[in-house]
């Protein structure tokens, strides 16, 4: 039997999300699908509020300090979500566990960082941060913006 190839198949997934793969508004642009992502999701240190289309991981998301989280179609984790600068999505937010927001380790967050905006938490608990619901969870999703 070949342990090596078992060991790096129980390897968890995660990409890393860095400057490189966002345009000049901030948007994701990467080459890998993160609207339905098989392991975790990094968001790199230092990028501002990031901006998805959707963000579904079986793992985790977190982004680092002084980055945070936007996406327009909703946002879901398998386990749990950490951001330093605020999470925001049109849609709903689901997580099978808890929720950290405004996780700035040199100083106190201000209130803005500490905010999570959604339609409607369906599932999760939120450990740290305010929660900021703004519809119900059967609304349908926004229509897509006009193509200019």
């Amino acid at each position: 039997m070949n342990t090596e190839n078992t060991a790096a198949s129980q390897q968890p997934k995660i990409h890393v999300v860095t400057k490189d793969q966002l345009d000049g508004d901030n948007r994701y642009t990467g080459t890998v699908d993160l609207t339905q992502f098989d392991g975790s999701i990094e968001i790199e240190a230092n990028l501002g509020r990031v901006i998805f289309t959707a963000l579904r991981a079986v793992g985790n998301i977190f982004a680092e300090a002084g980055s945070g989280i936007e996406a327009g179609w909703g946002i879901e984790a398998g386990w749990g979500i950490e951001a330093g600068w605020g999470i925001e999505a049109v849609a709903n937010i689901s997580v099978r566990l808890r929720i950290f927001v405004g996780l700035v380790r040199w100083r106190l967050p201000r209130p803005e960082e500490l905010v999570i905006s959604c339609r409607k938490l369906t599932s999760g608990t939120v450990a740290h941060g305010t929660l900021n619901e703004t519809g119900t969870a059967n609304q349908e999703p926004p229509a897509a913006a006009p193509a200019e």
